[in-house]
């Protein structure tokens, strides 16, 4: 079984290994005990906006974990950083600073034994599952 299966089978919709591994860090990190559904996913989201933004920031350090570790190209930090950024704007009412500080926060956080732990944790969802940009 592959990342993106495993995830699907719990109720998601990713549509690929960075999508899988997103929405799989935010399930697994907010006790989504439901299907894992964007829905039901996001209903679980901490309350507290700041927390909010650093957990956005420690899911998208490990897509890009995930993803490098399958050799799945996901796409830059940068662009991801911008994503997140606009995301924030439109789904939380918010608007962060402009600047490369989010690039550097996913790029530190990448570096951290914290994402680390939780992309191996998302990559425990389909052991041993060989093939490039699948699992």
């Amino acid at each position: 079984m592959t990342l993106v299966d495993a995830v699907r089978a719990k109720g998601s919709d990713a549509g690929d290994v960075r999508d899988a591994a997103h929405e799989a860090c935010h399930a697994l990190r907010w006790g989504v005990s439901k299907k894992w559904t964007r829905d039901n996913i996001h209903a679980r989201k901490p309350k507290n906006r700041s927390e909010g933004v650093r957990d956005e920031i420690l899911a998208r350090a490990v897509e890009q974990l995930v993803s490098a570790d399958l050799g799945y190209d996901c796409g830059t930090v940068e662009h991801w950083a911008t994503v997140c950024w606009m995301e924030t704007i439109r789904n939380e009412g918010i608007s962060l600073p402009v600047g490369d500080w989010l690039e550097k926060a996913i790029r530190s956080c990448m570096a951290s034994k914290e994402a680390r732990r939780w992309a191996d944790r998302v990559l425990a969802l389909a052991p041993a599952t060989p093939e490039k940009g699948g699992r």
